[in-house]
């Protein structure tokens, strides 16, 4: 998988969901997968599971998963 075209994907849908966001950190895992973590603040009418399902849905293939913490 592409961590360079997921990073493009999430930057995509962060830009149109939320106010601020930054990519922290790329970790490479196992089976060719990567985790990117980003910080970011979400703009007031935005609801997170829409922004989760836009991820998993525009991402195909290179984002595989994607969550708040």
């Amino acid at each position: 998988l592409n961590p360079d075209a997921a990073q493009l994907t999430v930057a995509g849908v962060l830009a149109r969901a939320s106010k601020q966001w930054e990519l922290t950190g790329v970790t490479p895992g196992t089976n060719g997968f990567s985790t990117l973590d980003y910080v970011v603040r979400l703009r007031a009418r935005t609801v997170r599971g829409d922004v989760l399902n836009d991820l998993r849905a525009s991402g195909r293939p290179d984002v595989v998963g994607a969550e708040f913490r």
